[in-house]
């Protein structure tokens, strides 16, 4: 059974998409993001739902810690 969510796929390539644009590498991506670099995976995948609660979720997205110069600009998005 696949238990892959629609919108966690889409989130995932979009994730994906902004990770690649930036320039950056799934270890540097994860290393800013305080997650491992299977979790990013996971994500990108769809694999595994990124959580918008504050205490859930890498870092970067909830804006509790700004990755610096390739900051991929979720947390400032929801301001």
């Amino acid at each position: 059974m696949d238990r892959k969510s629609p919108v966690d796929t889409h989130i995932g390539q979009r994730l994906k998409e902004y990770r690649q644009h930036r320039g950056m590498t799934v270890r540097e991506l994860a290393d800013a993001a305080h997650v491992t670099p299977g979790q990013i995976s996971r994500y990108e995948h769809g694999r595994d739902r990124i959580s918008h609660e504050p205490s859930g979720g890498p870092r970067f997205l909830n804006g509790t810690q700004n990755p610096g110069k390739k900051d991929l600009g979720f947390a400032a998005a929801s301001a």
